[in-house]
């Protein structure tokens, strides 16, 4: 009777190891999958923030689903052109030519951070962006490409992503 009682007492023990050694990795699968809800949410809040979403409702729908599966994020109308960098750099060797284009981009909604001369002239007139800026912003470099083409003919090229500028307007001879 003794044996019996000493082999039920193992049982109920393992049976007790084993419901808490599942419980812990429930829990644990629990809170990993949370902070991991977590972190996409805190990166949908920066992505919103760049791209100027400030409705708590739009994020949560852009985040999730009922079921949690991820939904697209709506498109944005309008881009929040406040926290665009841009600097324009004049390279025409004409006094104030950065100063011109700046007033016309403020006046338009960018933020032009730095206005001055370029190191050295160049023909044509380049517009620099950040490949991560052109994912973020395509309106406003759609829109900066506009504004410059009626007075200059831009080339687009790649900016360096170490840059402190989203965008770098350098106003050529042409």
């Amino acid at each position: 009777m003794f044996v019996i009682l000493a082999i039920i007492g193992i049982f109920a023990i393992s049976a007790l190891f084993i419901t808490k050694s599942i419980d812990a990795a429930l829990l644990s699968e629990r809170e990993s999958r949370n902070k991991e809800l977590q972190a996409k949410t805190e990166s949908s809040e920066r992505a919103a923030l760049l791209i100027g979403t400030s409705s708590e409702t739009d994020l949560k729908e852009a985040t999730t689903t009922e079921n949690n599966a991820p939904t697209p994020i709506p498109e944005k109308k309008e881009e929040n052109k406040a926290i665009f960098s841009l600097a324009i750099l004049n390279s025409t060797g004409i006094s104030g030519k950065a100063g011109e284009l700046a007033k016309l981009m403020t006046a338009k909604g960018f933020r032009v951070t730095y206005t001055g001369n370029a190191k050295k002239l160049e023909q044509g007139t380049l517009i620099q962006v950040k490949e991560t800026s052109k994912k973020i912003f395509p309106k406003s470099i759609q829109e900066i490409a506009k504004i410059t083409k009626n007075q200059y003919l831009p080339t687009e090229t790649i900016l360096d992503t170490k840059s402190e500028y989203d965008a770098i307007i350098i106003i050529g001879l042409k």
